[in-house]
């Protein structure tokens, strides 16, 4: 997945996590991209915990098909939410003229006068190559100083005019999606960029000398105050020698003693071609290889990094309330509730949960049973197949010989017809959360997970965040 794929799907991600109402996307259109992208996917073969290429693929099409739907939707809110919410770019122009003016000034470095003759220590490849050293050791070990942590970060985002409350909750969702990962990506991008223009300088200058030295003859001398012609042997013969090895040609030692200008000294200048060519081959290994060589374990460490945050966002069950969200057509599922017939409301409440667990388009046959009723019941009820719903109130303080017992007839009704029993557990948690503690909660919750440990296939707390597995405190819908 890349980077702009990624930002694609946290985009689409965050407004259907908030987006309840259906302001900027509707449920009918949210369902035709699943169908439009699924291909042959099923929930069946999604792995919750996961992120396999299909299913990320799956992903992507959806978000490219929902970014085609939404150009053409004229509906004012979801044009202010595309133009607002997103990653920032660099933009395009901003690259080609950083990339032109890094060739003017490699180009403009390497000034090489009026004059015929060439000063070998007065070219700046000495400080380009120290410069380079320094940056390059700083980028080094800002790449790979251990982080301490993930840091609150900014909404990278332009802020809506008239502060849309809509807007601003899908653009928080998407912020706590992409966040410190969205920032370390940027860095990077920036960084890559930046060595690639340490590479174009350096081009602009190799280019330079060629070209000025197409239409005349240039000579090399050099002259110091500081070093001698023994020195001065060690110097260049050192500075040139990995460029003479890689590219050649030998770096003319020999004549530097004669090409020294000074009072009282003969000069003879040498040819500048060889020169000119060790002087590029130097440019080549000691700044554009190692630059462009840093820009791409750059990009590497980007992608590394955006692959260990993708496997750790959830996408695999993402996938699968997407996909079951269009699935169960034809299907019907058994729901009992122990504690009478409940109202039209609580029932569509269950009916959401459920849905995404089985299928949007799953049916729910649904009915009450009275405590003093669940033995007669049991005893007249003849299963269809092996599944079945059986809903509790978290409320209700669960008891061996009431709750657990009853549950126990129920998976063994199950098993005397002959089915490999799937009960599945429901605790309905609606409006606890402005009335209990977090504390008071959980004590409840562990009561409930001895109720029914060994006789629930799975269990099931639903409330208004969704639904909760029991046993894992994993949400099967939200980010």
């Amino acid at each position: 997945m890349t980077t702009d794929e990624w930002e694609r799907c946290c985009f689409w991600r965050a407004v259907e996590s908030v987006d309840e109402k259906g302001v900027f996307l509707a449920q009918a259109v949210a369902m035709e991209a699943t169908v439009a992208s699924r291909g042959e996917l099923e929930s069946q073969g999604v792995n919750p915990v996961g992120m396999e290429g299909e299913v990320e693929a799956f992903l992507v099409r959806r978000a490219r098909r929902l970014d085609d739907l939404a150009m053409g939707v004229s509906k004012e809110p979801m044009l202010r939410l595309l133009a607002t919410v997103r990653l920032p770019v660099i933009p395009g122009w901003v690259l080609w003229a950083g990339g032109v003016g890094a060739l003017v000034l490699g180009f403009g470095m390497t000034s090489l006068g009026n004059e015929r003759e060439l000063n070998l220590l007065a070219l700046p490849l000495v400080g380009l190559l120290v410069w380079n050293a320094v940056v390059m050791l700083g980028a080094l070990v800002m790449e790979f100083w251990p982080r301490r942590g993930a840091r609150r970060v900014g909404i990278w985002r332009k802020r809506s005019e008239g502060g849309d409350v809509e807007v601003e909750r899908v653009a928080e969702a998407f912020a706590t999606l992409t966040g410190e990962t969205g920032r370390r990506l940027l860095a990077r991008r920036v960084r890559v960029w930046l060595h690639v223009g340490a590479a174009v300088v350096a081009l602009g200058s190799m280019v330079a000398l060629f070209a000025r030295g197409w239409s005349r003859e240039y000579r090399v001398v050099w002259e110091s105050t500081i070093l001698d012609g023994a020195d001065a042997e060690a110097f260049l013969g050192g500075l040139f020698a990995p460029a003479a090895a890689v590219f050649g040609p030998a770096v003319p030692v020999a004549e530097l003693a004669g090409m020294r200008r000074g009072e009282g000294l003969e000069t003879v200048p040498g040819k500048a071609l060889p020169w000119l060519k060790l002087y590029a081959g130097t440019l080549c290994l000691g700044v554009m290889l190692p630059r462009l060589g840093l820009a791409l374990l750059t990009r590497w460490r980007g992608r590394s990094d955006l692959e260990r945050t993708v496997g750790g966002q959830g996408w695999g069950g993402y996938a699968l309330r997407l996909l079951r969200g269009v699935e169960g057509s034809g299907n019907v599922v058994r729901v009992v509730a122990a504690g009478g017939a409940p109202d039209e409301k609580v029932r569509g409440r269950w009916r959401e949960w459920l849905g995404r667990v089985y299928g949007g388009r799953c049916e729910f046959t649904m009915e009450g049973v009275n405590e003093a009723d669940q033995d007669d019941w049991v005893e007249a009820w003849r299963p269809e197949d092996g599944r079945v719903v059986v809903v509790f109130f978290l409320a209700a303080t669960p008891e061996e010989e009431v709750q657990r017992a009853w549950l126990m007839r129920v998976r063994e009704a199950l098993v005397a017809a002959h089915y490999e029993p799937e009960v599945v557990v429901l605790l309905d948690a609606a409006g606890l959360a402005t009335r209990w503690s977090g504390e008071k909660r959980r004590s409840r919750e562990q009561l409930w997970r001895e109720a029914v440990s060994g006789l629930a296939t799975r269990t099931w707390v639903g409330d208004e965040r969704g639904l909760t597995d029991l046993n894992s405190d994993m949400p099967q819908k939200g980010l």
